[in-house]
C-alpha cells in the first residue's frame, strides 16, 4: 500500500514549465529558498524553522509572540527576518506576505502552520470560541494564501516552480473526531482550499500541497488539554508522533512536491477504511472515544465540583 501511495503520488508531482504536465523527479535545491513560516514560535513552526535555516534557507518567522521569534532568530544565528502578526486578521497577513517579498524580493514558500486546538461539546462552546479557531485555523490560511498567490504568479520560475504553498492541516481533515468537530471543520476546510487551488494554480507553476499529522508529541498544541485531563491524552485519540518526523516530511516535500503529505503513511490506510466502513469506525468512536471522554469530564467534576466545558492550546 505504502509502495503504491508513492508512486500515485510521484505521478501526481508534475511541472508545468512549458505549459506541459510530465512527473518533477528532480529534487529541488533548499539552498536561497526564501520560505515564510506561520506559528514559528513554537512546535512544528519551530523545528521547521531550525531544519530550514540549517538547509540554507531565507525565513521570514511570523507569530504573536514577538519575543519567541526574536529568541529563535537569535538561536540561527540573527540572519531571518522577524514578522509578529496576528493572522486572524487580514489586514496582517496581507502586510507580513508584502513585508515579506518586499524584503527578499521573492517568496519561493509558504508555509501555514499556525492554528489551535479544542476539545469539548459543540453546544458549550462559546460562539467567541468558535469564531476564533475559524479565524486562526483557516482564515489566517486563506488570507496568507489569498496575499502570496499574485506574488508567486508573477515572479520567475525556480526549479520549475514559480511557488509552492504548504498547508498544514490534520487527518481530521478526512475524518472528523468526536469532541474536536469544529476543530475537524476548521481542517477540513484548509484540505478542501488545498485541493481547489491546486489544479486552479498549476498553470501558474504555482504548487499547492497539504500536511496531515496526527496528533504530535512535544508541542503546545495540545498541552493545555493534557494538562486539564485526569489522563494526558485523553480527548485525542491515537498514538503521537514527534515533531521531527512531521517535520522530515515537510522538507521532503518541498525537495519534491507532492499533493497531500501523511507523515504516518498506515494513517491514510486506517482512514480509507474508515470511509468503506463508516458504521464500525462510529461504533469504535462511540465505545472508546466518547466514553473515555464523558468518563473523564465526570472525574473532573467530582473533583472540582466543575464539569469541562473545552479545553484549547494556543499555538
Amino acid at each position: 500500500f505504502r509502495l503504491s501511495s508513492s508512486v500515485f503520488d510521484f505521478l501526481c508531482t508534475t511541472s508545468t514549465k512549458g505549459g506541459v504536465m510530465f512527473p518533477f523527479s528532480k529534487k529541488r535545491n533548499l539552498q536561497g529558498m526564501v520560505v515564510i513560516i506561520t506559528g514559528a514560535s513554537s512546535g512544528i513552526g519551530r523545528s521547521l524553522a531550525k531544519i530550514l535555516s540549517y538547509r540554507g534557507c531565507r525565513l521570514a518567522l511570523v507569530a504573536r509572540r514577538r519575543e519567541l521569534l526574536e529568541s529563535l532568530n537569535a538561536e540561527l544565528g540573527g540572519e531571518h527576518l522577524v514578522l509578529p502578526g496576528d493572522i486572524t486578521k487580514r489586514e496582517d497577513c496581507e502586510r507580513i506576505v508584502y513585508h515579506a517579498f518586499s524584503h527578499f524580493q521573492r517568496l519561493d514558500v509558504l508555509v501555514c502552520n499556525a492554528g489551535y486546538g479544542w476539545a469539548g461539546a459543540l453546544e458549550k462552546m462559546q460562539p467567541e470560541r468558535i469564531e476564533d479557531i475559524f479565524n486562526t485555523n483557516f482564515f489566517g490560511t486563506l488570507w496568507c494564501v489569498r496575499a502570496v498567490i499574485p506574488l508567486m504568479k508573477t515572479q520567475p520560475e525556480k526549479d520549475g516552480r514559480t511557488g509552492h504553498i504548504v498547508i498544514v492541516s490534520s487527518a481530521c481533515a478526512r475524518r472528523g473526531v468526536p469532541y474536536m468537530g469544529v476543530y475537524s471543520a476548521t481542517k477540513a476546510a484548509q484540505l478542501n482550499l488545498a485541493e481547489a487551488l491546486r489544479p486552479e494554480l498549476h498553470a501558474d507553476g504555482v504548487y499547492v500541497s497539504s500536511v496531515h499529522p496526527l496528533t504530535v508529541d512535544d508541542t503546545e498544541f495540545f498541552e493545555g488539554i493534557n494538562n486539564r485531563s485526569s489522563k494526558p491524552g485523553a480527548f485525542v485519540p491515537g498514538k503521537k508522533q514527534s515533531v521531527e518526523e512531521v517535520v522530515r516530511a515537510i522538507v521532503c516535500c518541498l525537495e519534491r512536491p507532492r499533493p497531500e503529505v501523511w507523515p504516518k503513511p498506515f494513517s491514510r490506510f486506517s482512514l480509507i477504511c474508515s470511509v468503506i466502513f463508516r458504521r464500525l469506525t462510529d461504533w469504535v468512536l462511540i465505545h472508546f472515544h466518547c466514553r473515555r471522554f464523558r468518563r473523564d469530564n465526570e472525574m473532573r467534576h467530582q473533583s472540582s465540583g466543575n464539569p469541562m466545558p473545552g479545553v484549547a492550546a494556543q499555538e
